[in-house]
């Protein structure tokens, strides 16, 4: 049997490897969400979100790495078993607060994502079930938490028979509430794509946003299903997945606004285009308010990330749209309102 000790220390050079991109990537995030804040309002819900979820995931790496220390220098050699037995102690201050920072994350990240299918639906109704999920989510990490900060003198028996409940009960719950609402975020984006599908322009976009929402949300699932399955069937491979899933949160986390932003084909400049053109025959300021129209060729005031995203994707401005195919100011009307739909989701706004 693999060695516990051996395990700790290859999950966590592996964590540590995760953590930098995830690093990089949140502050990738921020830089695209504060870039030319002039023109742009700033979303610091999704800002906070994300500084949040890499300030545990840096933490728990902390926690690992003294974790290691303890286990190797400071305490492991000179207790009754050596370091060997100390990997497998569940009293330890740094195994509790390693397993209570986790459900702290999934808390966050699943709540984000109900929010976004919330904004893409306008309905409490529409994401009730996930919101239910949310709330089980919720009952089974306090649950988990208080088990495992009320560990009695002789622990290993009992926490054999107390806490798998609870870990199943957890990892089920981030399961469904995760699915179901990346589910109805996906199928949203997905109507307002049918809907759109006879403007080619706006059709491609939306596909973008649908592809970023599916592959962030299965890449979430499937480390979590794999989790899950591994820590049924006792596999050594459940403390591996368990300490790459806490710097994937934030990397899925940031890559939907990553991808968001790269997907225009400028690079950047998505966020933090100066001029909109010819969107203008269509009266939009009643989507865009405080955002005013003055003339056929500016757009004056604070934009969003959104408007960004329907003036310009792909290098396409308004003015081309005006002399492709769409020409109808209706037609302008709804493509524009299916890609603020979608764009507003996505983004959290």
């Amino acid at each position: 049997m693999t060695s516990l000790a051996y395990v700790a220390i290859i999950s966590t050079s592996v964590q540590g490897f995760m953590l930098g991109f995830a690093v990089f990537t949140t502050g990738l995030t921020i830089f695209m969400l504060v870039r030319d804040r002039r023109r742009r309002s700033i979303n610091y819900g999704m800002i906070a979100a994300s500084c949040t979820l890499l300030a545990l995931s840096v933490g728990e790496f902390a926690i690992d790495i003294d974790r290691l220390v303890r286990g190797f220098v400071t305490v492991g050699p000179y207790q009754p078993g050596g370091t060997w037995l100390f990997f497998y102690s569940v009293t330890d201050y740094t195994f509790i607060v390693k397993a209570c920072l986790y459900p702290v994350q999934i808390l966050i990240l699943d709540g984000v994502v109900i929010y976004r299918a919330y904004v893409a639906w306008q309905s409490l109704l529409a994401v009730l079930i996930p919101c239910v999920g949310w709330c089980g989510l919720l009952a089974s990490a306090i649950g988990l938490i208080y088990s495992m900060a009320t560990i009695p003198q002789y622990p290993e028996a009992v926490y054999l028979t107390r806490n798998p409940p609870w870990i199943y009960a957890l990892y089920c719950a981030t399961l469904a509430t995760n699915f179901t609402a990346t589910a109805l975020l996906a199928f949203r984006i997905w109507r307002v794509n049918h809907r759109a599908s006879e403007f080619q322009r706006s059709y491609s976009r939306l596909r973008i946003l649908f592809r970023v929402v599916i592959e962030s949300g299965l890449v979430y699932t499937v480390l979590n299903l794999a989790l899950l399955i591994a820590f049924r069937t006792n596999s050594i491979a459940v403390f591996y997945l368990r300490d790459m899933l806490s710097p994937t949160i934030p990397i899925v986390f940031n890559m939907i606004l990553i991808r968001v932003g790269f997907s225009s084909g400028r690079g950047l400049s998505v966020l933090g285009v100066e001029v909109t053109n010819a969107v203008s025959t269509v009266d939009l300021q009643w989507r865009f308010a405080p955002h005013t129209i003055n003339d056929r060729h500016t757009v004056v005031g604070r934009k969003s990330v959104v408007l960004d995203l329907s003036g310009s994707v792909g290098g396409v401005h308004g003015s081309e749209l005006l002399t492709s195919k769409v020409k109808d100011p209706e037609a302008l009307h709804l493509e524009e309102e299916s890609l603020v739909i979608a764009g507003k989701a996505v983004m959290g706004e």
